[in-house]
């Protein structure tokens, strides 16, 4: 991941429309529209959320279902309730 952000913006931009992510991380709707044409706000992404996943930096939020949703999934798997 660190490798495509860093390096390939045009894969970036298709990882970011083209799967979940959009799902996952509260991004501004009026960013969408920008992010698709300009390289230099989704590079600023990119670098952001690479903080986030890597250093734990809180500069990209999941949406709170998917958090829930995730809490969840881990109590069900270790047998809490």
């Amino acid at each position: 991941m660190f490798y495509m952000v860093s390096t390939d913006v045009d894969a970036f931009r298709r990882f970011v429309f083209e799967t979940k992510f959009l799902q996952v991380y509260e991004i501004d709707p009026e960013a969408f529209e920008v992010l698709k044409f300009d390289d230099i706000v989704l590079l600023k992404l990119g670098f952001d959320w690479l903080k986030n996943v890597l250093f734990n930096e809180p500069t990209v939020s999941l949406r709170e279902s998917v958090l829930k949703e995730a809490i969840a999934a881990t109590r069900a798997e270790m047998g809490a309730t």
